[in-house]
């Protein structure tokens, strides 16, 4: 029987001379160094010996099973009439699936574009709405008015003073776009001479250079002035002279570039070219400095023809980049008698993206009463309101008005220095995503993302943003990630359900008569919801362009934001069509007799439960039709700009809204007959004109 009490020791200190080994192990020198790293049950070895590093990775040789566990509760939240079912899933996530090598080379490149902030990182977001300040209606509520459906139409100029306001944003807040003392005297957003403030700078390699001492504003030294839609004693002094309507490309390129009447540009950037300017304040300075056109519309062809021509070109130097109104970065071609040793665009559009914040301003859907929702006349986007007649009485409608921004990508991302103080004392960044188009009748969303910034600076970078938003006439708004809350919605708040308000349709109901029985059948749905539209409007919310979660899903929610930024709204979609089969539970498959390929939207389900009862008439289709209704919980004190919109006037909101749906004091009666006269006024008059035209 063998000795089991080995002296170890002397093994180790006295081998067998006869043993020869292959493997030789090398003593550790003091200059070497050894760290482990390890996440979850991953560990990785990283050596250091000379000039030569290894690593050794040490894995499970069997993976622990993980679980999934769904919860499903009722809870009683504030403002709701019953108790609300919901459910929670938890799982178990795998630490070892988590891909650090990507996430090496993403804080190594710095944020660039060869290796893209992606979700399987686990990233910090902060969402933000920009929305007009104020509103005439909102301080008549506060006031102490009785009703809240006191909101209006915005008008062409209200519409103006969103769109300035928004662009002076964008150049202040994001881009960080410094104005000489000089050119802010009398200045407006038709021509501005600026100067990028900078905080890095590209070197050759695709990788930027973050230079901290740069950081500091950079003031333009040359005074440029400009022409201006407004009188004032600057402007004055200079006699403005028009452009012939027409004068040749030529001579509107060499107008652009006169030192006291021409185009304000931006100059002195090492990263951008001489001459460049923002093509929304090019097109506004041909509308003061040339005859003949009096539209933005018109001032877009014209600076089309200059970009056909070759002689504007965008920042980036990709010559397929078309010419868009908005905020977008484009200059002058230079000549062969001007300085070619100037900076020359690196030609790469993905890097200048990744770098500035473009955005193209389109004009207000006011609501699908505009006919040509393409059409590039901003701000003056419409001229005639469907002489009142409300759209779900149009004889012409379209419910799918707001699916016109859906062609191209609705959201675009790019590079942020989130330390704009220099506070940090190591490089931290982080990134905006943002949509590409803005109208100003709704609600514009911008995303902060960051993996290495910390949350002071990030704090000290929405603040500023915050400041600026209320000097350009805006207020940002933060807003949660599922502003609803549906219950059955990924990652949804487990304490958090909107509160279903019921529309009453049986007061407009004469003679157990259909409504909209004057139209087409196949019309019927598509206006209960442009009715619905309708009423939310007069309450003052503001759509918001959603992107939608799954394309091929068959539901197309429409979410509304309250003027206040205080309270959202959530209309079911207007034509549901049918859907791919999908996973459900149970229990959700026994609440509806449907086909089986046809699976109702977490919104009609979430309707359903709430009318669902044992008397016939519970199921009556009629009783299903309402709104989702949702506080925003992360407006706070700290966000709000003004102090008097408290819980108090949410509750008076809701209460007066839920009225209203509910016919109190036959007021959605009073609507609806309003609405038909209004129609018949409009038939009489154009009934009137076409005898009249007809007699002559």
């Amino acid at each position: 029987m063998a000795d089991n009490n080995v002296d170890l020791n002397n093994i180790m200190t006295a081998p067998n001379p006869k043993m020869r080994s292959s493997v030789v192990r090398k003593s550790p020198t003091e200059e070497d160094e050894s760290y482990f790293l390890s996440i979850g049950r991953l560990f990785h070895k990283i050596s250091l010996s000379g000039n030569t590093i290894s690593v050794t990775r040490y894995r499970p040789r069997h993976p622990y099973p993980g679980f999934n566990y769904q919860y499903r509760y009722r809870f009683y939240a504030p403002c709701h009439d019953n108790y609300e079912e919901s459910f929670a899933t938890f799982t178990t996530e795998k630490l070892e699936h988590y891909n650090w090598n990507y996430l090496d080379h993403y804080v190594c490149t710095g944020g660039d574009t060869e290796f893209e902030l992606v979700d399987a990182l686990k990233y910090w977001r902060f969402r933000v709405y920009l929305l007009p300040l104020n509103n005439p209606a909102t301080k008549k509520i506060i006031e102490g008015s009785e009703h809240s459906d006191l909101y209006s139409l915005p008008t062409n100029n209200d519409h103006q003073q969103m769109v300035e306001g928004f662009l002076k944003f964008l150049e202040t807040a994001v881009n960080k776009i410094k104005r000489s003392p000089v050119s802010k005297k009398g200045r407006n957003t038709s021509g501005r001479s600026s100067e990028r403030h900078m905080s890095s700078l590209r070197s050759g390699s695709k990788v930027m250079d973050r230079n901290r001492s740069s950081q500091g504003s950079q003031e333009s030294t040359s005074e440029l002035k400009e022409g201006h839609e407004t009188p004032s004693e600057e402007s004055t002094s200079v006699p403005i002279t028009l452009l012939k309507p027409n004068a040749t490309p030529a001579e509107i390129v060499e107008a652009m570039k006169h030192p006291t009447a021409g185009l304000c540009f931006i100059n002195l950037q090492q990263n951008l070219p001489n001459l460049t300017f923002v093509t929304g304040e090019a097109v506004n300075w041909l509308t003061t400095h040339m005859e003949g056109v009096l539209t933005v519309e018109k001032g877009v062809q014209i600076m089309q023809t200059l970009h056909k021509e070759q002689l504007i070109c965008h920042c980036s130097g990709d010559v397929s980049r078309p010419f868009v109104y908005g905020f977008y970065l484009f200059y002058l071609v230079p000549t062969e008698k001007e300085d070619k040793d100037a900076y020359q665009p690196c030609g790469d559009l993905q890097i200048f993206e990744n770098e500035w914040m473009e955005v193209e301003v389109k004009p207000a859907l006011n609501w699908g009463l505009l006919m040509t929702p393409a059409h590039p006349q901003v701000p003056n986007s419409y001229s005639d309101r469907g002489s009142g007649v409300p759209h779900f009485l149009c004889e012409d409608i379209d419910a799918e008005y707001s699916d016109c921004d859906y062609n191209g990508p609705m959201y675009n991302r790019m590079r942020l220095e989130t330390d704009v103080q220099g506070k940090s004392d190591r490089v931290e960044w982080g990134h905006a995503r943002y949509q590409t188009v803005f109208r100003p009748d709704q609600a514009y969303e911008l995303v902060v993302e960051w993996l290495t910034s910390s949350g002071s600076i990030i704090y000290e970078l929405l603040a500023g943003w915050h400041r600026k938003a209320q000097a350009c006439n805006l207020q940002m708004i933060p807003i949660p990630h599922d502003p609803l809350a549906l219950p059955y919605s990924n990652k949804s708040d487990p304490l958090r359900g909107p509160i279903f308000v019921p529309l009453n349709l049986r007061c407009l109901e004469q003679n157990n008569d259909k409504l909209f029985k004057e139209f087409r059948m196949e019309t019927y749905v598509e206006r209960l919801f442009l009715f619905q539209e309708a009423i939310v409007q007069r309450f003052g919310f503001i759509p918001c362009q959603v992107e939608p979660a799954n394309k091929t899903c068959a539901s197309h929610e429409h979410q509304y934001i309250h003027a206040t930024g205080t309270i959202f709204i959530l209309v079911s979609s207007a034509a549901p069509k049918v859907r791919s089969r999908v996973n459900m539970s149970l229990s959700y498959a026994r609440r509806y007799s449907i086909h089986a390929d046809v699976v109702p939207s977490p919104h009609e389900e979430y309707i359903t439960r709430h009318v669902s009862g044992k008397n016939k008439d519970d199921y009556d289709n009629s009783r299903k039709m309402g709104f989702l209704w949702c506080w925003n919980h992360l407006l706070s004190k700290r966000w709000r700009t003004n102090q008097a919109v408290d819980s108090n006037l949410q509750l008076k909101i809701l209460k007066d809204f839920r009225d209203f749906c509910n016919n109190a004091e036959d007021r959605l009666r009073t609507f609806w007959l309003d609405s038909w006269m209004a129609k018949a006024k409009e038939s009489s008059s154009s009934y009137n004109i076409a005898n009249s035209r007809s007699s002559s």
